[in-house]
């Protein structure tokens, strides 16, 4: 026989032990691992990249392009074409190494939307 809430002014499903028994605590502990994992493993990752994207710019980029012409000439991009026209432009422009171009248009692509 489950148990009464010993709560019952709060009819949430926090406060009912009969509620937090059972499938609902199991999936919500499954759920609340999962989000805890991916949300911790990336951030840091995510947090350096525009940095990172930064410096690769100031030392490919910055001696013939400023900032604000590089975010004019992105935003008079089609926006629908945006990413690929710079892959394209980027793969032939100073920039050989796959990972440092996928920054630098990911890079562009924020200084456009500032």
């Amino acid at each position: 026989m489950p148990r009464r809430c010993p709560m019952p002014s709060r009819r949430s499903w926090f406060h009912c032990s009969s509620a937090r028994s059972g499938a609902i605590t199991g999936a919500w502990l499954a759920g609340a691992a999962t989000l805890a994992l991916l949300a911790g493993l990336p951030a840091p990752a995510v947090a350096a990249e525009p940095k990172a994207a930064a410096k690769i710019f100031e030392r490919s980029c910055a001696g013939c392009h400023s900032e604000r012409r590089v975010a004019r000439k992105v935003k008079a991009m089609p926006a629908a074409d945006r990413e690929a026209r710079l892959r394209r432009f980027m793969a032939d422009h100073h920039a050989p190494d796959a990972t440092e171009r996928e920054l630098l248009i990911r890079y562009m692509m924020a200084l456009a939307a500032r």
